[in-house]
């Protein structure tokens, strides 16, 4: 009776196959982000004119951070995390955990290491005033 009344919940279960359940099985194991790198003139010229703005105004996190956006997208994991590192150090608090281009290195021990010390260094604050 009720059959027909509902054609998107059947037609949902009708696709359902052995060859979905046998995709989400191996969901488990795609789970690690993979970095694919994309190198382009593009990138390369960003990043020279980072750098040079870097030696007009050293230690500025704001910059530092997007060069190690940049070379995350080359998955250059090493320089990626030294500028991370140096952002860390300096005020501004940019927490890297939320940004997809390094969710390659969400697993690294010095990527944690590089989140749970801005988050120590810059608690969040709370300060929302009560309207009622």
């Amino acid at each position: 009776m009720w059959r027909n009344h509902s054609p998107i919940i059947c037609n949902t279960r009708r696709k359902v196959g052995p060859g979905a359940v046998l995709f989400m099985l191996a969901l488990p194991g795609i789970s690690v982000a993979q970095c694919l790198p994309k190198n382009s003139s593009q990138n390369e010229a960003e990043i020279e004119y980072l750098r040079d703005s870097l030696r007009k105004q050293p230690g500025d996190p704001v910059l530092l951070y997007n060069l190690a956006a940049d070379y995350a997208t080359e998955c250059d994991q090493a320089t990626t995390l030294a500028f991370l590192r140096q952002a860390s150090q300096g005020s501004g608090g940019l927490d890297p955990s939320a940004y997809r281009g390094f969710a390659f290195l969400h697993d690294t021990s010095e990527f944690q290491a590089i989140v749970a010390d801005i988050r120590r260094k810059n608690p969040l604050a709370f300060k929302a005033k009560q309207s009622l």
